[in-house]
């Protein structure tokens, strides 16, 4: 996906994604995909994978699920939409791997996510835990694709 269409730019213009969780389905919608309730990933059109994160400010990812990336299928790109008391601002792609590159930049901070990795195979309240790492919006902005923005 390079840019939305007009129509899927009209419906994400007029959705509001404000509250902690959900609107997944809303999203999907709005963007003609088909909802998913994957671990990896929030929706698809046809055999591309979307993941879905909203954010005001910072988003929030989980270390074990990068540290574990060899398990999702390839090529998923995350949908990044950032928004202002609901309202949908722009919208950016990025990979998981984008992802962890900016986060676990270094040889160091890649022992550390084999580590998570680790943990998260061995621990037997696997659904419970997660270790966030905090992407800010300045960083979705320089590093990943544009997609859309509102005029």
């Amino acid at each position: 996906m390079d840019r939305l269409t007009e129509s899927q730019s009209a419906n994400i213009a007029n959705l509001n994604v404000k509250g902690k969780g959900g609107k997944d389905r809303e999203l999907a919608e709005a963007l003609g995909q088909e909802r998913a309730h994957a671990e990896f990933h929030d929706a698809k059109d046809g055999t591309a994978l979307f993941e879905y994160k909203k954010q005001a400010g910072c988003q929030w990812i989980d270390a074990f699920k990068l540290a574990r990336l060899d398990e999702a299928p390839e090529g998923i790109s995350i949908l990044w939409f950032n928004h202002k008391d609901g309202t949908i601002q722009s919208v950016y792609s990025s990979t998981y791997e984008q992802v962890r590159d900016i986060l676990f930049p270094t040889a160091i901070d890649r022992e550390l996510l084999n580590m998570y990795r680790s943990i998260a195979t061995n621990r037997t309240r696997k659904a419970a835990d997660q270790v966030k790492c905090k992407i800010d919006v300045k960083e979705i902005k320089a590093n990943f694709t544009l997609l859309w923005e509102r005029s």
